[in-house]
């Protein structure tokens, strides 16, 4: 199988590499996160490392570097923005969410409603993927129009209707249908 693993940008990564420096206000909270991140990605590679797939391994800001339709199987691991962040990405090919940091507190983890498995489990999880017992779901994904011109992207479960710029007035004429009107 050849695998594409997206893995999740921490805030501490973006700060460090954006800006050079981490806000002191959320420093230690940056910093934990970050800290969970990296060993939830070691438990992954370790258990990947067991198999006898072809992993490729990219932050999820460089995903538009890969076409998904090369691979058999996405994950994803972070949390639900990290998994719907390769939906509107791939849009055939099936995408396993990995929760790095399962909690049911979202200010102390990410409940993952989209991230169906917890790290813990993921040696389980692969082998079950191995055995070739999993179910498969197809999820409809939300297609927009503009003009009459159906947009190339989808998404899963929201699309941003407003001005580019905040600040500027937004007039528009919204109609609602399904894809086969």
């Amino acid at each position: 199988m050849k695998i594409l693993c997206l893995l999740k940008t921490t805030g501490y990564e973006l700060h460090r590499t954006r800006w050079g420096s981490l806000p002191l206000f959320t420093k230690k909270h940056l910093q934990e996160n970050h800290t969970v991140q990296q060993k939830a990605e070691k438990v992954l590679r370790d258990a990947l490392h067991e198999t006898d797939w072809n992993v490729t391994y990219v932050k999820d800001t460089t995903k538009h570097k890969f076409d998904c339709d090369d691979y058999d199987l996405v994950l994803t691991l972070g949390g639900d923005g990290t998994f719907l962040s390769a939906a509107q990405h791939c849009s055939s090919t099936s995408i396993l969410g990995i929760n790095s940091n399962p909690h049911t507190n979202p200010k102390k983890g990410s409940i993952g409603a989209l991230t169906s498995v917890c790290i813990k489990d993921i040696r389980n999880v692969l082998q079950k993927i191995q055995q070739k017992q999993y179910n498969i779901e197809t999820w409809p994904r939300l297609h927009a129009m503009i003009n009459g011109k159906s947009l190339s992207q989808t998404a899963v479960n929201e699309i941003y209707i407003g001005p580019v710029e905040q600040d500027q007035t937004a007039n528009f004429k919204i109609t609602a249908g399904t894809k086969s009107e």
